[in-house]
């Protein structure tokens, strides 16, 4: 993964004797889309860790009703910017970080974050609705509200 991060632009991801995925190594680092590239990436992040964690139903991973367990992926659009720090003071919610990696892809920035967001629902859903909007791929990996 070191040496592909550093000397490809571009990659392609096979599976099964057939291409599912190929595209510049930052877009496909920032936004797998095959399943297979998405366990890959994971599986040499920091960030991959996660699985481990909700795997051992770790204290870190524990949500409560109304909270929140997410995976933030800032792009380089907005990983300089202080965007989550705007939604949760805009938004009133907090964020309680679990994990976070910061690397730089061919001069690019891409930035994650795993954390549990707690608050008023509609504070959750208007603060990860204005991530969005700014560039931050979001993702609920386990909702106590649902739970």
């Amino acid at each position: 993964m070191a040496v592909i991060k550093a000397i490809a632009h571009r990659v392609a991801v096979m599976e099964d004797g057939r291409v599912v995925e190929e595209g510049s190594v930052y877009d496909i680092f920032s936004a797998p889309k095959a399943a297979i590239t998405r366990k890959f990436i994971a599986s040499a992040s920091p960030l991959g860790k996660i699985h481990q964690l909700m795997e051992k139903d770790s204290a870190l991973v524990r949500v409560k009703p109304g909270e929140k367990l997410v995976k933030l992926t800032f792009q380089k659009e907005c990983a300089a910017e202080h965007v989550l720090t705007t939604a949760a003071r805009r938004y009133g919610f907090d964020f309680s970080v679990v994990l976070a990696n910061m690397e730089y892809l061919h001069g690019s920035p891409l930035g994650g974050m795993i954390g549990i967001l707690s608050g008023e629902p509609h504070s959750i859903s208007d603060g990860i609705a204005f991530l969005e909007e700014n560039h931050v791929t979001t993702e609920v990996l386990k909702d106590g509200s649902t739970d």
